[in-house]
């Protein structure tokens, strides 16, 4: 007995094209979210060195040393305690955020983190405005992902 041609379902072939379209747009998607939240993974790592480098700076030197943020520009410099620019170490005197990813909010602190000669952090340059309660830098991608980098008081311990 013959099937009516009308009652057959889908070819081997139709199925085969359309799995292989759905594939190229799950990996397109796939490696374009990934690539996102790996992107902010990489800025939070590279910023969470800085400011340990800047920790261990002011402890090597003895002196203050701090890591000043500047949220316009997307970017992050840090200084002795004359304030002039130190070299990060990757050589440059500043670094940029790479395009898509954002400082967020910052807590307990203005836009300067510093360390004194022992690595505990400060407000600012005045040693009355020892840093109290843990400070946050929230890095966030135009996904609305977020990252947070916490300072705490006391030791400087730098976690994220």
């Amino acid at each position: 007995m013959e099937i009516p041609k009308k009652n057959c379902g889908f070819t081997l072939t139709e199925l085969i094209i359309t799995m292989i379209i759905v594939s190229i747009l799950a990996i397109g998607a796939s490696i374009n979210w990934s690539s996102s939240r790996t992107d902010l993974d990489s800025q939070t790592s590279l910023l969470v060195n800085a400011l340990r480098y800047t920790q261990n700076l002011s402890i090597a030197k003895n002196e203050r040393c701090r890591l000043v943020i500047n949220t316009g520009s997307r970017s992050y410099t840090i200084q002795n305690s004359s304030g002039v620019n130190q070299p990060l170490p990757n050589g440059n005197n500043s670094a940029t955020l790479i395009s898509g990813i954002s400082f967020g909010t910052i807590t307990n602190f203005t836009s300067t983190i510093i360390f004194d000669g022992k690595g505990i952090p400060y407000t600012d340059t005045s040693p009355e405005t020892l840093l109290t309660t843990a400070a946050t830098i929230v890095l966030q991608n135009d996904s609305g992902q977020t990252r947070t980098i916490s300072i705490a008081p006391a030791t400087g311990n730098i976690s994220s």
